[in-house]
């Protein structure tokens, strides 16, 4: 049985200041813009959300600027996680505005731009040096805390640049599978680490892998469903737009020897429409893409090119119905298993097998 309880390793909340002039983090109220505070939460690991909550006591304190939906002058975001293996933690604070941090300014920005602005940034700065050291002297777990700048108002979490401010190591370090490896604060894994290997389990069920199989790791992140399957195909070839996960994905290879695995930056519609010009025909494709589904460009392609086997991993149904009405022009849906990943919430995760036509 899964756990019910304190499973979720990583924690995503949105800032804000009060009237009050007090810091608050946690997440949006159902089709709308009102902050709901998170301070205790049964389903976040436990040490996580003290983080957050410490994290957000020192802000308030030190008087940090903190964006709201008006103006982009501050921090926006908090993300928080652990590793169960090791209790490693590493953090991640978006914010729209530069950083002060020993004296140095992150990004540099110059003041060309609209009505002499960069971004809309103000003028005013994140002066980190007080917070970081209050927080990572209480928890010393913390292992490394990076900087995601995001000057846009825009939905996405993250913007394009990520400067790592603290910590010795980079990384953190996690287990699954009887394996280790290290995680990259913006690369993707699983947030119920448990669960995850419940799921890889019936991803490498779903694959029924065979020794010359080449399969393809679409949406790769750190390379940890490939790694559930290395040790029985001829190859794995994975990608991902974030290039932190594929740097991830290649030295966790390089350091457990797996030598049939390749990995690179980009787009999987665009990497496998290269692989195919070359010649090379997968004969697998294992997908698991964000909440939005397939992109239209990579439907269409395993459409068009029909590797024998794709094995979809979804976090969304609605999309997952979507996108299996396009694949059942050359596909023919084997089975579906679903996998609980998030006790206590409506959502679960489900492992597609579908197998083409002949």
């Amino acid at each position: 049985q899964p756990d019910w309880k304190g499973y979720r390793n990583k924690l995503t909340y949105q800032l804000r200041r009060l009237k009050s002039g007090v810091v608050i983090a946690g997440l949006y109220e159902e089709n709308s813009h009102r902050l709901v505070n998170l301070e205790h939460c049964l389903v976040q690991d436990p040490i996580t959300q003290k983080v957050a909550n410490t994290a957000c006591k020192l802000m308030t304190e030190l008087k940090l600027p903190i964006d709201d939906e008006r103006q982009m002058r501050g921090l926006r975001t908090i993300m928080v996680r652990r590793g169960q293996l090791t209790g490693e933690m590493q953090m991640i604070l978006v914010t729209s505005a530069p950083i002060k941090l020993d004296g140095q300014t992150w990004p540099q920005l110059s003041s060309k731009g609209p009505r002499g602005k960069n971004a809309g940034f103000n003028g005013k700065f994140v002066k980190l040096d007080q917070f970081l050291t209050k927080l990572t002297n209480e928890f010393e777990d913390i292992v490394t805390v990076a900087v995601n700048y995001h000057p846009k108002k825009s939905s996405e979490i993250y913007g394009d640049m990520t400067q790592i401010v603290f910590g010795e190591k980079d990384k953190i370090t996690e287990g699954l599978l009887g394996y280790t490896f290290e995680l990259s604060p913006r690369a993707f894994f699983q947030l119920n680490t448990k669960q995850a290997e419940v799921l890889y389990a019936e991803v490498v069920k779903a694959l029924n892998p065979k020794r010359d199989d080449r399969v393809i790791d679409a949406y790769c992140g750190a390379g940890t469903i490939g790694f559930a399957v290395v040790k029985k195909v001829k190859s794995v070839h994975g990608m991902d737009t974030v290039p932190e996960s594929v740097a991830d994905a290649r030295a966790n290879a390089a350091r457990l020897g797996f030598k049939n695995c390749h990995y690179e930056i980009g787009k999987a519609e665009v990497v496998m429409a290269n692989m195919y010009k070359s010649g090379q025909r997968p004969t697998a494709v294992i997908v698991d893409p964000p909440r939005t589904g397939l992109d239209d460009a990579l439907l269409d392609m395993l459409v068009r090119y029909k590797p024998e086997r794709i094995v979809y991993v979804s976090c969304n149904v609605s999309t997952l119905a979507k996108d299996l009405k396009v694949l059942a022009q050359a596909y023919d849906v084997d089975y579906i298993q679903s996998v609980d990943m998030f006790p206590q919430t409506a959502r679960c995760e489900v492992v597609v097998k579908l197998v083409v036509r002949k």
